[in-house]
């Protein structure tokens, strides 16, 4: 039933106010042709105030609104709409103003006024029928004539497509990209072929194609849905458990299982020939006696190749080498060990080298001789890490500039790199800083990029966690790749009580808690204490001017768990007023905050940490600044960010902080295994504390991280060449 209450508003906008081209969210001044409401009035004027969701507003447009009228503390009286119609009826003025707005460029206000005084009121008809109107009007280039009645059609064509998918429930972000994609052929991809737009559109996934095809009138059991149904599923099972591939049966039952689950009255051979459907239409491929996606397919042979033909070229040292070497360990007044030294030689020696080893063991010590010796040999040197964090720890231990992946390739903001397969970057000596954190796509993605003769450096622990996305390169290139692991702790490590306490958990010769106060504390203390403990900590670190603390919990769940942290954090140390922005979004200016996924628009990727320096709460928007720019997030983006006073150990990895403050209980006892306490006492680079039951330590020791089922080494040791074509944009 229609709501009787609501007030209609017709008339044309005279001022856009504020727009956020993300949400739509608009203010705007809407000229009326009669004072429906005097209380919405000032000094009887005929222009009202109207908020509300809007795509693409442009000055002179005529509107019919329909909203409440709300009392806004700073603003007044309003017209809070929550549907809109455009319409096609302009007046005289409002037709000037929509000419001369920045949907038609080139066409000024003076150049509106001759056409509308020329051609009145229908102008728009007359020229959309006849565009040869226009040649008759003085003062009306050429140009103008030509793109004008383009340009009107358009636009007409547009708001049509933009007003069916908001009936389908699109959020304004996803229609403007869908429009740029598909232009005319929006409706009809969108309505016809939904699941498409997993592959094709950046951004989109099962759960927003399925809800989309629901609205359009697919069935559960469409033959198009099941098969997008396996590979997301796949998705699913490959994140939370790392694999790039998946035992076919195992794929099987899990379908097998949601079928159950939706009642589609489907059996285990549905299953399996939903399946092999799947493969035949490009979802997934067979892979020996697994299935995987074909992203992980090309990724895997992109780096099989590039390997396995790196390590057929021949390499030997220059003939200075040695000299060179000598210079520049007196020039810096370095002695190294044979330890060293053989791992300089071989770095050189190789095309392809690893070095791995943990903290204290002299990794940056080599990265810096290396970047040193490369550049006086020539080279074009680039040193790249995962992260922000990790790329601007290398930079501050090594005074060389470095990159993230993701800036080093120049991604744009429409998701495409700058250097790419087709594109090579302009550099032949490579340092790749955390290793261990790096994916099998990002590793692909980096890969395409590199020009044939170039070396490769690749640095990192293996003790650490694996990436948090699929593969585990680390552990698979070093089945080929010539490599050195580093053992030796150098004198001045030795002195650190994180660094020896690191060793004992890499080498599982852990025996009690140790206590090196005040840089390495580990006390038993109850749950019910910890979130109290961990507010004293903060405070007392605050007190001595060490504010880079890392909180680094393994779950998110549970008293002591990294929302229970987050929220009791923020309110205790944040003394703003909390703003309630959606849902999900309740937060105080001044909140420390992480970005939960990688977003190629701002360049702000998974794991950044941020602080929340404005918000909005009339357009539901908030700022953050992160280290290298600073990002508006609103209703659609809020979903990837979330409070970071405290965070997984998981998304601190590529990070040091100057003090970790590590929590331990039975409630995270799933999550706990070396890696993951390995990698969380590693963050630390002065102060360490460890409290809660630390009993679980011996256990956690004993656990190793499952092994990840992938196929590179299978094809790094026989790689055959790519059966199709490869764009970089596969990987992105």
């Amino acid at each position: 039933m229609k709501n009787t209450n609501l007030t209609r508003v017709e008339g044309f906008i005279k001022t856009v106010t504020f727009h956020n081209p993300d949400n739509g969210f608009s203010v705007l001044k809407i000229q009326t042709s009669d004072a429906i409401h005097p209380s919405l009035f000032k000094d009887e004027s005929e222009v009202i105030t109207a908020t509300g969701i809007l795509i693409d507003p442009q000055k002179g447009e005529p509107l019919i609104l329909e909203g409440t009228i709300e009392t806004h503390p700073k603003f007044g009286r309003q017209l809070s709409f929550i549907s809109y119609q455009k319409e096609t009826t302009f007046s005289q003025e409002g037709l000037v103003d929509y000419l001369a707005s920045d949907l038609f460029p080139g066409v000024g206000l003076k150049t509106a006024e001759k056409i509308i005084s020329t051609l009145g009121e229908k102008a728009l008809e007359l020229i959309r029928e006849n565009p040869s109107v226009l040649a008759g009007i003085p003062g009306v280039s050429k140009k103008i004539q030509a793109s004008l009645p383009t340009a009107l059609k358009t636009h007409l064509d547009q708001e049509k497509i933009r007003v069916k998918l908001l009936g389908l429930g699109l959020t304004v972000g996803l229609i403007k990209i869908l429009i740029k994609t598909y232009q005319d052929k929006t409706i009809d991809k969108v309505t016809k072929r939904p699941y498409d737009l997993m592959k094709e559109v950046r951004g989109i996934g099962f759960e927003r194609a399925d809800q989309i095809a629901m609205q359009a009138g697919f069935e559960k059991n469409h033959p198009e849905r099941l098969r997008a149904l396996v590979a997301y599923l796949f998705e699913l099972l490959s994140l939370r458990q790392g694999h790039t591939h998946l035992p076919t049966e195992e794929l099987q039952k899990r379908l097998s299982e949601r079928l159950d689950a939706d009642d589609l009255g489907m059996s285990f051979d549905d299953a399996v020939s939903i399946c092999e459907e799947a493969v035949q239409f490009g979802w997934l491929i067979q892979d020996e006696n697994t299935y995987t996606l074909p992203l992980y397919q090309k990724a895997e042979r992109t780096i099989a190749n590039f390997m396995i033909a790196a390590l057929e070229e021949e390499n030997s040292l220059p003939d200075d080498f040695e000299s060179l070497l000598s210079t520049h360990l007196k020039t810096l007044d370095i002695t190294y060990t044979n330890e060293q030294h053989e791992t300089l030689i071989q770095a050189f020696k190789s095309s392809v080298f690893m070095m791995t080893g943990g903290p204290g063991t002299g990794k940056t010590t080599l990265i810096k001789s290396i970047i040193a010796l490369a550049k006086s040999l020539d080279y074009e040197v680039a040193a790249i890490a995962p992260t922000g964090k990790a790329a601007r720890r290398l930079e501050a231990a090594t005074g060389e500039k470095a990159f993230t992946i993701h800036r080093f390739l120049g991604i744009r903001p429409d998701g495409k790199p700058q250097y790419h397969l087709f594109q090579k970057a302009p550099v032949n000596f490579y340092i790749i800083d955390e290793i261990s954190m790096v994916d099998v796509v990002l590793m692909a993605t980096l890969i395409d990029a590199v020009k044939e003769g170039s070396k490769l450096i690749l640095v990192g622990d293996e003790a650490q966690l694996p990436s948090v996305s699929p593969g585990q390169v680390l552990a698979d290139l070093k089945t080929i790749v010539p490599h050195r692991t580093l053992h030796e702790i150098h004198r001045q490590a030795e002195a650190s009580p994180i660094i020896k306490l690191a060793e004992t958990f890499r080498y599982q010769t852990y025996q009690a808690p140790w206590q090196h106060p005040p840089y390495l504390v580990m006390e038993k203390i109850l749950e019910t204490e910890s979130l109290k403990v961990i507010l004293s900590l903060v405070k007392k670190f605050h007190q001595q001017g060490i504010y880079d603390i890392g909180i680094l919990i393994p779950m998110y769940q549970g008293f002591s768990g990294i929302d229970a942290v987050n929220t009791y954090l923020q309110t205790h140390l944040n003394q703003e007023p909390l703003v309630k922005l959606s849902e999900i979004a309740h937060y105080k200016k001044g909140d420390k905050v992480i970005q939960l996924s990688n977003n190629y628009d701002t360049l702000i990727m998974n794991g950044e940490l941020g602080i929340i320096t404005e918000i909005n709460p009339i357009a539901k928007t908030l700022n953050v600044q992160f280290e290298e720019a600073l990002v508006t997030y609103n209703k659609e983006s809020f979903k990837d960010l979330r409070l970071a006073y405290a965070m997984s150990i998981h998304k601190s990895q590529g990070s040091g902080f100057d003090a970790v403050i590590m929590p331990l209980y039975k409630r995270f006892m799933p999550m706990l295994n070396r890696p993951l306490i390995y990698t969380g006492i590693t963050r630390a680079k002065t102060y360490l504390t460890l409290f809660g039951e630390l009993d679980l330590i011996p256990y956690a020791l004993k656990r190793n991280t499952h092994q990840r089922l992938t196929q590179l080494p299978l094809k790094l040791k026989n790689s055959p060449t790519l059966d199709q074509e490869l764009s970089p944009y596969d990987f992105l």
